[in-house]
């Protein structure tokens, strides 16, 4: 749809009602006219005033460094490295895109880290800093956090330190501008791309001294989030958290500027309305659950289904390192635990009270999905040691109906990076019992169908004990495949092709009741007793 008019004067384009269901406010040539910069202030000091939502319970502190961005004027930005004191800051949130875009372009190093203390030659840093700078010192602040600037790139244990705060640094931040329609750190992004007004000139006919300008505007209105949501920025890991944990987000898309916070959406053109189906689903909202309609214990587990369809979600993000998954979600587990599961261990992106349904997550597509054949990204029990979307099928059954769990976790053997155990895994097991049987073969997949997921026959003597698949079709060669139990299996349930309730492992090699995963499994109904023959065992699980 296309509208279009006289030029609006100031007074009309102010105007922020819709009338009609289209915006009477046109869209700035310049996302960073005089107008656009007293929205955005608008925007921050209703939010900062009447949103309780968007506030934080932690006093905002700055990161462990930060831009000191200068003025237009001649100063030179530099780098800062703080006694974290209180203050106000800005965050970017950006695609970095291909490995090679700082090609030619500053990022905080060891060896250069003491000269960005001094200065940063703003010609010298990727267009993104530069464009983020610019809108920093026009609304009057001072202070910018920028990842590639503020982390020192080639020190893994930096790194590693300040992507454990990667929580706080977000949530704190009073206003995270995000490069919306920049595909990598060299785009920029306050060149807009799409034209968001076309003035035509006009004379009369009859009378030449009739003239003015039309000015005509896409309306946007339904369109804008897609301005969001169909971008390189949305598909990356890190922006996923970088989203939720943002009190307030400020988009310079392709055409116009795009307000969210956790109370409302706006844009330059209208105020909107809330689009949470544009979104990812906020895991910080509080559930609507009434605790006194509702058992304890239900609450309790529909929490750990919250942090199930975060992680649907997030793993179809793409990764530039694989091993970044556990990290790239480390700020809301962070968040996620002191919210709604206080007081549980997280384990490799699981949780320890919820750990054998965690356990039954499913493989969208095996086929698509790769394991690390060289380095270590977490253990192969752990959605994060595959590169692929994942669900948990089972998730969508009652929790009356998921009780009857046959494993138990004895002891917790993982290597962390850090003490609060969120990020990075450099190693270890996890020792525990269940009712473990070995198979006989695995047959050849049968034809891949659009409904049924568990496409290998599991074979125990001659006949047919269940189906599974592979989390991983390279892992189709295993020679030595076990069953593990996990759930309780009930007549019925095998009919339902999504949920798994046992998973397929291989013992590694020269050991003994040690073992890695290989996929997921349901028996057969004529089965269901096939783990009645074995008693518990103790194992350890890598």
């Amino acid at each position: 749809m296309y509208r279009s008019g006289r030029r609006l004067t100031k007074g009309m384009r102010d105007a922020g009602a819709l009338h009609n269901g289209i915006p009477r406010r046109l869209p700035e040539k310049n996302p960073l006219s005089d107008a656009n910069i007293r929205r955005i202030h608008s925007w921050i000091d209703d939010c900062v005033a009447k949103h309780g939502c968007c506030r934080t319970k932690k006093l905002p502190q700055l990161p462990t460094r930060v831009i000191d961005v200068g003025s237009s004027g001649g100063q030179n930005p530099r780098l800062l490295e703080t006694d974290r004191q209180p203050a106000q800051y800005l965050a970017l949130s950006h695609c970095w895109g291909t490995q090679t875009a700082f090609e030619g372009h500053i990022r905080l190093l060891q060896s250069n880290l003491q000269d960005l203390l001094t200065e940063i030659p703003i010609a010298s840093i990727a267009k993104n800093f530069q464009d983020a700078i610019k809108v920093v010192r026009k609304l009057k602040f001072k202070y910018l956090w920028i990842d590639a600037l503020c982390i020192i790139q080639d020190s893994k244990s930096d790194w590693e330190n300040e992507s454990a705060r990667m929580n706080d640094v977000y949530e704190c931040s009073h206003l995270t501008l995000v490069a919306t329609s920049a595909g990598s750190s060299n785009d920029g992004f306050l060149e807009r791309s799409k034209p968001s007004v076309v003035d035509l000139h006009y004379r009369g006919d009859t009378d030449p001294t009739i003239e003015g300008t039309f000015s005509i505007s896409r309306c946007v209105t339904e369109l804008s989030w897609k301005l969001v949501n169909q971008t390189a920025w949305n598909t990356r890991g890190w922006t996923y958290q970088e989203r939720l944990l943002s009190r307030r987000l400020l988009h310079f898309t392709s055409s116009i500027l795009l307000w969210e916070c956790r109370a409302i959406d706006s844009s330059e053109i209208d105020a909107g309305k809330r689009q949470l189906d544009s979104r990812p689903r906020w895991i910080l909202d509080h559930p609507d659950d009434d605790p006194a309609a509702v058992e304890p214990q239900y609450l309790v587990y529909s929490n750990y289904d919250r942090w199930y369809v975060v992680l649907s979600e997030f793993t179809q993000r793409n990764f530039t390192y694989t091993s970044d998954l556990l990290p790239a979600i480390s700020g809301l587990a962070t968040i996620f635990r002191q919210s709604y599961v206080a007081g549980d261990d997280y384990i490799a992106g699981l949780w320890r009270q919820d750990l054998a349904q965690g356990l039954l997550w499913l493989v969208d597509d095996s086929r698509k999905t790769t394991k690390a054949l060289l380095g270590y990204w977490a253990p192969s029990w752990s959605w994060a040691s595959i590169a692929g979307r994942v669900s948990w099928p089972t998730r969508t059954i009652a929790r009356h109906q998921r009780d009857d769990f046959a494993v138990e976790l004895l002891e917790n053997h993982l290597r962390t990076a850090h003490a609060d155990t969120m990020g990075t895994v450099l190693g270890g097991y996890m020792c525990m019992r269940g009712r473990l049987r070995q198979l006989s073969c695995v047959t050849k997949p049968i034809e891949w169908g659009a409904f049924f997921r568990f496409r290998y026959d599991l074979w125990c003597g001659d006949q047919v004990v269940g189906n599974g698949q592979f989390d991983a079709d390279q892992d189709d060669t295993a020679e030595e495949v076990w069953l593990l139990q996990i759930k309780l299996q009930e007549s019925g349930d095998g009919v339902i092709p999504y949920h798994p309730t046992a998973l397929m492992l291989e013992r590694i090699s020269g050991s003994w009741m040690k073992f890695v995963r290989l996929g997921c499994a349901v028996l057969v109904e004529k089965q269901l007793d096939f783990f009645d023959v074995s008693e518990p065992q103790d194992f350890d699980f890598y």
